[in-house]
């Protein structure tokens, strides 16, 4: 190797070396994620509130971990607003662009006389927007956002908009509506993110419920057997029910129904708009100990995206009426037996009309089914005694052919025939009460 071939090579090793170096200091590396840092603005910039820097138990790992937030423009504190009607009272905070931190029902009491409440500090995450930076970080916007409604709080009469915003970039700004009504558990649900779709990884975000609802029976191991996580796509309903000590995660891409997570009574579902409007769906689970289930929707960046939040009782009329087939998930049996479940169902919620209390109304329900399966218990008792009576001459057929199954069958049948005699009869009646 001659002398011109070394010093070339020397001075390759001499650029590799330094130059990180000098571009450091004529361009210093921002630290953190890649928002840019706002400066010289109105309100204080921070970083995301110190207890949701890193990632939280509650929500299912690898799913979305919590990133510190610099350049995000924050309020300066946690703005709440009470919205009341006959149906509920829902303490909103500006965290996260309005999330509940509590939702408590007027027509539902817990085993201690106080309204179900849904809400507790596990899932007060909820309706929390995340998405990645154009690096692949995960950003969480759970922190004080603006509030820029005139609304302060109270009961409502008529429909009623919370708005919230925040400034991600100077000039680019994600704005979130919550528009609650006073004769329904929907509360309508928009976000428009489109100035900052430049910067969203993919071109996609997701809004979701993480955390699950809080049990609110006094068995709550009873509760936790309802607990579990849908999603429903093409007609076509998935659920997720994790064992103890497991974790489970799952998405599926393309249109979606609707998505939810279910307690024995209660249900919080998102319901878009547009199902094709939505990118992915995603549900996950874990059980250390107690079921939490958490769901999303994600959506395309480049477009303002609408949907629904249901947050209230299993009630079946309500349900129903939502148009999207949410019903589903309430469990009426196999196939042959949901027309008579929701005929049973039909007849009991008419009996309430009269009768203003459930535990007289099963009461009365239940004589009633005595008094309507009366021939068919009749005709079961009547066949079992019979068959009963045939026992000696059965046992003496059983002596006589023992040796011989086939003459002992057909002995055995002539015997019924003769004293008419149906060996299904003291069966037959009670199968068909076990639907009732």
């Amino acid at each position: 190797m001659d002398r011109n071939t070394l010093l070339a090579f020397f001075l390759i090793a001499i650029v590799l070396i330094f130059t990180p170096k000098y571009m450091e200091m004529v361009a210093p590396s921002p630290k953190g994620p890649s928002l840019p840092t706002i400066e010289n603005a109105e309100d204080t910039i921070r970083q995301a509130p110190t207890e949701q820097s890193t990632t939280r138990q509650d929500v299912e790992p690898g799913v979305y971990s919590v990133n510190e937030t610099p350049g995000v423009l924050w309020s300066n504190e946690e703005k709440t607003i009470t919205v009341e009607c006959d149906l509920y009272t829902a303490v909103v905070s500006s965290n996260g662009g309005g999330s509940f931190l509590s939702f408590s029902f007027k027509n539902y009491l817990t085993a201690d006389s106080q309204y179900v409440n849904l809400i507790n500090g596990k899932n007060k995450e909820n309706l929390s927007i995340r998405f990645k930076n154009l690096d692949g970080e995960n950003i969480n916007l759970f922190g004080p956002w603006r509030y820029a409604s005139s609304f302060s709080g109270g009961e409502i009469y008529r429909a009623q908009s919370l708005e919230f915003f925040i400034d991600v970039f100077p000039g680019k700004r994600i704005v979130k509506t919550l528009t609650f009504y006073p004769d329904s558990y929907l509360v309508d649900i928009s976000i428009n993110v489109d100035n900052v779709a430049n910067s969203i990884f993919g071109g996609a975000y997701s809004i979701g419920w993480y955390g699950g609802l809080v049990p609110s029976e006094e068995n709550e191991k009873d509760d936790l057997f309802y607990f579990n996580s849908f999603v429903y796509q093409g007609g076509e309903l998935v659920d997720l029910k994790v064992k103890e000590g497991d974790s489970e995660t799952t998405r599926f891409n393309g249109a979606t129904d609707w998505v939810a997570v279910r307690t024995k009574y209660f249900i919080a579902s998102f319901i878009p708009d547009a199902p094709s409007d939505v990118v992915s769906a995603l549900m996950s689970g874990r059980n250390d100990g107690r079921d939490i289930y958490s769901v999303e929707l994600a959506f395309p960046a480049t477009d303002p995206a609408a949907l629904s939040l249901y947050l209230g009782p299993l009630e079946y009329d309500k349900i129903k009426a939502l148009n999207c087939e949410l019903e589903l998930l309430m469990n009426f049996g196999w196939g042959f037996i949901r027309p008579i479940s929701r005929g049973v169902l039909f007849v009991l919620k008419k009996l309430h009309e009269f009768i203003p209390n459930y535990g007289y109304v099963l009461i009365l329900f239940s004589f009633a089914v005595k008094l309507l399966v009366y021939p068919l218990t009749k005709k079961s008792y009547q066949s079992t005694a019979a068959m009963q009576q045939l026992q000696p001459e059965i046992a003496a057929l059983k002596d006589k052919h023992g040796n011989n199954p086939q003459k002992l069958n057909q002995a055995t049948m002539k015997l019924y025939k003769e004293k008419g005699v149906n060996p299904l009869g003291g069966c037959l009646p009670m199968l068909l009460q076990m639907p009732l």
